[in-house]
């Protein structure tokens, strides 16, 4: 039998679909449609470009996870083709199918790896269909908005989304496990889907929602607008994610604007209490110093005793970033004095480096702790923080130009290279940076003072290690 192509609403069946036929266009079964009309092509031998139009269809027939089976014979195919099947065959657009039978045959023909082959043309088409039809499902799975409705059975819930796929049927179990023991519909123009408690039914689409509103609207706009957070509010990027298409159906988009202009008064009252980060503008290290002490961009200037700026000479060739100051470091306002930087200069006598030759800093300037009786307790630095901090560390860095700089533990790393970092993975690594500069990242000298004698020795290697990798690298650096 000949699939036509019957246009939006076509054949809708209310349950599992029973062999009726089907048009390509129909937003359900489309997988069961496409494996079908395959099977029937592959049998008669019909090559890929003699296929596209002729989508014959011989009734529905399951399909084991990975064979294709006829009533005398059986093809097998790769588990990875019937996953990328499923997903693309919802794609909207009868390309799709033309796409998968030419992989199909291929894959028969040919090689039967060829969706390992990350440059094939057509295998790239499907991977991107796959994921656009993944991306709608989560979409739908995300935008969806019901609102109640009275009916001679009591309350039910209504709501419309227009995906830009074939998704319903793939996407409304999701609403089945979420929402089981409430009556629901979620209309859109390819069907409506409805849950009555036992059983999952589908018919044909509504171009339109048949419910605008209801009363708990007003409720939950108040209750959005009392946890939103302005500050956080980006409609570019809110734009992107949640495109315009869906906005009528979401209450709360109506009030965003709303948001921004009563937040007004609330963003200024929060910059009194944050404010922004003063910008270094020093054209030295003394300069850029002085600039720091004025810096109030995140509250650990409150607790602190003062900034502790970073120390050694401008024309150092080697920067060593460390987490933040500790106790004796906040007292005294230089970097590693407590016992961690007498551990870092133990290393520094066994390399062979001298300090005063280095420029040592930390990625937060003040020092985070936690007061237990007349002892501060070290806290790490969160993100706020360490952002707070950055422009001071990259301005350092700038007027430094190092040749190589040493990350002293995790913190200092993410602080520089803005992203997670796991010490035990790279710290047999040096990276090249685009300022030209080669980084390292090793263990802070801390961790030799928390670890258990055995572990310790380990660490303080490690850390050694790491230094005369780093003035093995300045060496190679002047003979360049």
């Amino acid at each position: 039998m000949l699939i036509e192509d019957q246009g939006e609403g076509g054949l809708f069946p209310t349950g599992p679909f029973s062999g009726k036929s089907l048009p390509t266009s129909s937003p359900l079964n489309r997988y069961e449609a496409f494996r079908d009309w395959a099977k029937l092509l592959l049998k008669k031998e019909v090559a890929p470009r003699e296929a596209s139009g002729s989508l014959l269809y011989q009734g529905s027939l399951f399909l084991a996870e990975t064979r294709i089976t006829f009533a005398d014979e059986m093809i097998s195919v790769p588990k990875d083709f019937v996953s990328l099947a499923k997903s693309v065959a919802l794609f909207r657009d009868s390309f799709s199918f033309e796409l998968l039978y030419s992989l199909l045959w291929r894959i028969q023909k040919e090689r039967r790896d060829l969706l390992e082959n990350v440059l094939d043309q057509e295998v790239v088409e499907a991977k991107r269909m796959e994921k656009a039809v993944k991306r709608d499902i989560h979409k739908m799975h995300a935008f969806v908005r019901f609102r109640r409705k009275e009916d001679e059975n009591g309350d039910c819930f209504i709501a419309f989304h227009k995906p830009d796929h074939c998704i319903v049927q793939a996407a409304v179990p999701f609403f089945v496990r979420r929402f089981k023991n409430m009556r629901w519909s979620i209309e859109t123009p390819d069907a409506v889907a409805t849950w009555d408690l036992q059983s999952l039914t589908f018919s044909p689409g509504v171009l339109s929602p048949s419910v605008q509103s209801d009363p708990f609207e007003d409720d939950w706009k108040t209750y959005y607008k009392a946890i939103s957070n302005p500050a956080r509010l980006k409609l570019k990027m809110m734009r992107k994610e949640m495109p315009t298409r869906y906005w009528d159906t979401l209450p709360e988009t109506t009030v965003f604007q709303e948001i921004l202009r009563e937040a007004e008064p609330r963003l200024e009252q929060m910059l009194k209490q944050n404010p922004p980060a003063a910008q270094p503008k020093g054209q030295t290290l003394e300069e850029l110093k002085a600039d720091a002490l004025c810096c109030k961009a995140c509250p650990l200037h409150h607790a602190a005793t003062q900034t502790v700026f970073g120390e050694g000479p401008e024309s150092a060739r080697m920067v060593l970033i460390g987490e933040q100051a500790g106790d004796e470091e906040d007292l005294h306002g230089k970097p590693f004095l407590g016992p961690a930087g007498q551990v870092l200069q133990r290393a520094f006598d066994e390399v062979g480096l001298e300090r005063k030759e280095l420029y040592i800093t930390n990625a937060v300037k003040h020092f985070k702790f936690e007061q237990k009786g007349k002892v501060r307790l070290h806290k790490k630095p969160d993100g706020r923080e360490m952002n707070a901090c950055k422009p001071w560390l990259f301005a350092e860095l700038a007027l430094i130009q190092p040749e190589v700089i040493v990350c002293l533990g995790a913190t200092a790393a993410q602080s520089l290279l803005g992203r997670a970092v796991s010490i035990k993975d790279e710290i047999d690594e040096v990276l090249q940076l685009e300022s030209g500069s080669r980084l390292l990242v090793t263990y802070h000298p801390s961790a030799v003072l928390r670890a258990t004698p055995e572990r310790a020795e380990e660490i303080f290697q490690s850390l050694k290690e790491s230094l005369q990798r780093a003035k093995s690298s300045l060496a190679s650096t002047s003979l360049e």
